[in-house]
């Protein structure tokens, strides 16, 4: 079915990034402004071929397009852009193993994040608004470290290891999809974030930013 006769289509957000770039943390903050109720998100990671464990036996990273099933991935982005109701893959990043099926049903806003929202023409076609985060390198390796291992599973070194692994996929599957951006953001500390021997918790809520938009989007005063 399409959209019913009157009902206006969600607008569709693309919130796209490496891995520990702050998706997850962006998507949080549109809650907050626009309400839980008007939004519908979606996580790319959900459509990972394999799991965990067959991705180490394989010899492939989660950044490397055979992990990933686009076709499946278009077919349902495209299908809540219509309005309509898809029947979802799941990932689960505790185990590292594939979850049941869920329904999703599109609402008001549709945020699309993972690390392949950008990758080919039908994917961009599918967004209004298509937004990369881009954070200082060394800022993003201590986000994947903590978020990694308090929510993930993993040890420090296994992190290390697989940021190790994943850098040439990272640099030929992943970030040339930042050219394809409506709006980048580079987050990156202030003077004083990697203080040598500091004992107080890093403030993440007060990075300095720099916004950069496409000329796709009309200007916008974005300092909120």
């Amino acid at each position: 079915m399409g959209t019913p006769a009157g009902a206006q289509r969600p607008v569709m957000v693309a919130v796209g990034g490496d891995s520990g770039t702050g998706k997850s943390t962006l998507v949080s903050g549109l809650y907050r402004i626009f309400g839980a109720e008007r939004i519908t998100t979606i996580s790319l990671d959900d459509y990972h071929t394999f799991d965990r464990e067959a991705r180490k036996r394989l010899g492939v990273t989660a950044l490397n397009p055979v992990a990933n099933d686009f076709r499946l991935m278009v077919e349902h982005i495209e299908a809540l852009r219509r309005g309509q109701t898809i029947n979802k893959p799941t990932y689960d990043h505790s185990t590292g193993g594939l979850g049941p099926r869920e329904l999703v049903s599109p609402r008001e806003i549709v945020v699309i994040r993972g690390l392949f929202p950008l990758y080919n023409p039908r994917l961009r076609a599918a967004f209004d608004v298509r937004i990369w985060l881009d954070p200082q390198e060394e800022l993003k390796w201590l986000w994947k470290v903590k978020r990694d291992c308090a929510q993930r599973g993993y040890s420090v070194p296994e992190v290390i290891r697989q940021i190790v692994e994943r850098h040439e996929d990272r640099r030929t599957h992943i970030l040339p999809q930042k050219a394809h951006a409506d709006i980048v953001v580079e987050f990156y500390p202030p003077t004083g974030y990697f203080r040598p021997g500091a004992t107080v918790e890093h403030d993440d809520a007060h990075l300095n930013v720099r916004i950069h938009l496409n000329d796709r989007l009309p200007r916008l005063d974005l300092d909120d």
